[in-house]
């Protein structure tokens, strides 16, 4: 029944056609009557540090996946596989499975392996791009540990009728088309966003493993994308609104093989559908909402040389009711219920397992009246299959000091369910684990804000420590001759982050730098695994020291910015008995817009790894060296 409810939420309104949206968006346009927000995020994180990727760069990376994009940036590690290839996101030290991605409320993580590929999210079907650093369970459930990436679109109801087309080229045929198509009135506003993508990736790298150490071009590494996403809005009144949202999106990789291996022909198909749905109303100081969603995720993995094949699928229905209530000027309310029913199953599983969940959330948030000072306890309750997890608490502050300096913090918990796989998986070499328990952790941050101007130079600096102990950690370890999971670990996250941003316009120019360091220690403190070699060492793959530069000089019409990232050494063995060496990246990006009439015409060019560095993300998967790509596109 709660299915059903859940899918005719979806649906009922689904009976009208789209148009589309207008990709890049530098300026919020706020509603004279409706004011859209993600209310959770917007309101009750208090004290937690979060980050808005700015314009230039969400327009330069619109032709690219948020891997790519989030990548450049440099804040967390993000772990890649190679060029269209698998890549995963470690913020403060967690795992992939740590990091929760919201698109239209709706965390995307997949219920089968508790990952989000980035490498499969498109920087052009997003207006905004927020990052929340740290834990956030209590605002948004299970797998928000390390960090909250919000996937963000805005309506625009005084657009009219906007379009774009967009083309890129680039190295190693690396191709890509999309179209893009809104229409705002007085009462409606709806958007469509088209893409289809391929690359041969079949670029030069020096293979150590081989004699004489030859250049060779990757072999089986070519792929193919193709997606559309719609975003329909309603205003039905003054004070209610009505969103429906459709995505869908298949890819079909060649999966390379690692150096160490002469030729591979394994294959994957990814393809998923996400709907859903959301209902708001405005009533004096009461905003209601109501939201309904439905996931799908199909995989096909293929190697025609071992003769594997495996399928998966997983549905995902979901319906969430919330209320925020304004108690006083200074005073917010909000409570909520939320329910999500999973059914999977697949060719490694010994039969077709369901999971469900329903969860009950609250947060209340008061300022001072000079809003100087403010804080926020939420709290959540969640229930899995008929068991009651541990509350989930947290609270936090804001507080200026003085008027350029602020003070914020926070302390939470959070958690991580054990996935479908964790629980069910069957192989001939592994074993899933129907005992285990959720993962819990209890994190801390404090950070220091100033914003000061010296003359036309704006300065903005923040410094952050963190802190996080993660009790029954999941790994998987060999028993009886099979690899299985089991809570046999307490990890350690805790290090620091500091970030500047200096802004100087010159004239007609306008000079921007930024800067990022982080260094991160994240160590297994406790272990039920006898003579652990690998107590008080960094998990594999976790670098220490990373850190980011970046100028960029624009103009109305033209922007260049030159970048570099480093990313330290990281262990691949849990014992640190071996290692990955460092890297360091140098990219330059040109951009320039032209107007023709009532037509606008970009034009970005990109030159990466600008100073062809041999390096590797994971062991003995290579990366390409220099490579271009060329972005344009058409608006009117």
């Amino acid at each position: 029944m709660k299915k059903v409810i859940a899918i005719v939420c979806i649906f009922i309104f689904c009976r009208d056609y789209l148009s589309a949206q207008h990709v890049i968006a530098d300026t919020v346009n706020k509603l004279n009557e409706v004011t859209i927000t993600s209310n959770r995020v917007d309101h009750f994180n208090v004290g937690s540090k979060n980050e808005h990727i700015d314009s230039i760069t969400l327009s330069a990376f619109k032709h690219q996946s948020l891997s790519d994009l989030l990548s450049s940036q440099n804040q967390f590690f993000i772990k890649s596989y190679g060029p269209g290839s698998l890549a995963t996101s470690s913020f403060r030290g967690a795992g992939a499975e740590h990091t929760a991605v919201m698109w239209n409320g709706f965390n995307i993580q997949s219920a089968m392996n508790g990952q989000i590929d980035f490498s499969l999210l498109q920087s052009d079907f997003i207006d905004d791009l927020k990052v929340q650093y740290g834990s956030s369970g209590a605002l948004f459930g299970t797998g928000a540990v390390g960090g909250t990436i919000h996937l963000i679109n805005k309506p625009n109801y005084a657009a009219g009728f906007h379009a774009s087309i967009n083309f890129q080229g680039g190295s190693f045929e690396n191709y890509k088309e999309g179209i893009s198509v809104n229409y705002g009135g007085k009462r409606f506003y709806s958007s469509i966003r088209v893409f289809n993508q391929t690359a041969k990736n079949d670029f030069p790298f020096t293979n150590t493993y081989l004699l004489g150490s030859p250049t060779v071009n990757q072999t089986n590494a070519s792929y193919a994308q193709q997606g559309v996403m719609t975003d329909n809005y309603f205003l039905i009144a003054s004070k209610q609104q009505i969103k429906i949202s459709v995505w869908y999106q298949n890819a079909l990789r060649q999966i390379p093989p690692p150096m160490s291996v002469i030729q591979t022909k394994a294959t994957q198909n990814d393809e998923t559908f996400r709907a859903s749905s959301e209902w708001n109303l405005n009533i004096k100081d009461v905003v209601y909402f109501i939201r309904s969603a439905w996931f799908n995720e199909r995989f096909v993995y293929q190697d025609s040389v071992s003769g594997l094949l495996s399928k998966s699928n997983a549905n995902t229905h979901i319906s969430e009711v919330e209320v925020k209530i304004n108690l006083a000027k200074n005073q917010l309310l909000n409570i909520g219920l939320n329910n999500t029913f999973t059914f999977a199953s697949s060719d490694n599983y010994t039969g077709d397992f369901s999971q469900n969940r329903t969860s009950i959330f609250a947060s209340y948030k008061i300022s001072n009246l000079a809003k100087t000072f403010s804080t926020n306890v939420n709290v959540r309750e969640e229930n899995v299959a008929g068991n009651f997890l541990p509350v989930m608490p947290s609270a936090g502050f804001e507080w200026y000091l003085i008027r350029s300096v602020k003070l914020f913090g926070n302390i939470s918990s959070s958690y991580r369910i054990p996935t479908f796989n964790d629980l069910y998986w069957y192989d001939g070499f592994a074993r899933g684990n129907k005992n285990l328990i959720a993962e819990n952790a209890l994190a801390e941050e404090i950070s220091l804000n100033t914003v000061q101007q010296l003359s036309n130079l704006n300065i903005n600096f923040t410094l952050t420590g963190f802190n996080r102990k993660m009790d029954n950690y999941i790994q998987w370890i060999s028993v009886n001759n099979f690899y299985t999971p089991q809570n046999v670990k307490q990890v350690w996250s805790r290090g620091c982050e500091a970030n500047i941003k200096l802004y100087l316009p010159i004239g007609k120019w306008k000079l921007t730098y930024s800067a990022s360091v982080n260094f991160v220690l994240s160590t297994n403190e406790k272990s039920d695994v006898a003579n652990d070699a690998t107590l008080h060492k960094q998990l594999i793959y976790i670098p220490k020291l990373n850190y980011m530069n970046q100028i960029t000089a624009s103009s109305k019409m033209f922007y260049v910015t030159l970048s570099q990232t480093y990313t330290g050494n990281r262990f691949t063995a849990s014992d640190e008995s071996s290692a990955m060496k460092y890297y360091l990246l140098e990219n330059v990006l040109i951009g320039k817009e032209f107007k023709i009439k009532e037509t606008y015409l970009s034009v970005n060019v990109q030159a990466k790894n600008l100073l062809n560095e041999t390096y590797q993300v994971v062991q003995n998967l290579p990366m390409p060296g220099r490579n271009y790509l060329i972005g344009i596109t058409i608006k009117i």
